[in-house]
């Protein structure tokens, strides 16, 4: 069986309008992520990104797409550092740093064996402030639903972090982006523009 050679051509005549991230490659979308370290913490993110979303404060945003909550079902009762603990780790942490989530911030119970601090340090997380010479690193933002005193508390909290957040995130503006090489003709070609 003939290959289609089209099918692996790497792109280099086309570009797309997309965010320059400063680690990951070009990403399409800017999304804000609240990440759950646990189960126990995914309703908690779920109702933080509902409430943004619902209170209109992203119109003041447009470049933010919006808030994406991530959450599963794991984390608690997990072997320590065990296989299914790094897969987890490494799952949460490839989704951090995402070329489409401009800023995240972690949201844990804080009695669960799959630690926000064990992501971090794992994962190496950072938080990088804009894209520009005067850029900033530093630890990502975490909260811990029993450090803070419960769900309300937490989700106030987090409400309150991620509105900081928003205008840092809102800084990237869209660009012409080249696609990454491992983007071929045929899966990237719809949202491609010709480059004049």
């Amino acid at each position: 069986m003939q290959r289609d050679s089209a099918r692996s051509t790497p792109i280099t005549d086309r570009t797309f309008q997309g965010y320059r991230g400063p680690t990951a490659g070009p990403g399409r979308e800017n999304y804000l992520a609240v990440i759950s370290s646990v189960n126990c913490s995914a309703s908690v993110c779920r109702h933080v990104a509902r409430r943004i979303e619902q209170s209109g404060l992203l119109r003041q945003y447009p470049n933010v797409d919006g808030i994406l909550p991530i959450v599963h079902g794991a984390g608690c009762g997990v072997q320590y550092a065990g296989p299914y603990h790094q897969l987890l780790s490494r799952t949460l942490g490839g989704m951090a740093k995402h070329p489409n989530v401009g800023g995240y911030l972690l949201i844990g119970l804080g009695c669960e064996t799959s630690t926000i601090g064990f992501l971090i340090e794992r994962e190496r997380l950072v938080q990088i402030d804009g894209t520009g010479a005067g850029h900033s690193v530093r630890r990502p933002i975490a909260l811990s639903m029993q450090d803070l005193g419960g769900t309300q508390k937490t989700i106030d909290a987090a409400i309150a972090h991620l509105a900081e957040m928003l205008p840092r995130v809102d800084d990237v503006p869209r660009e012409p982006c080249r696609p990454p090489r491992s983007f071929s003709a045929p899966t990237a070609a719809a949202r491609m523009e010709t480059r004049a």
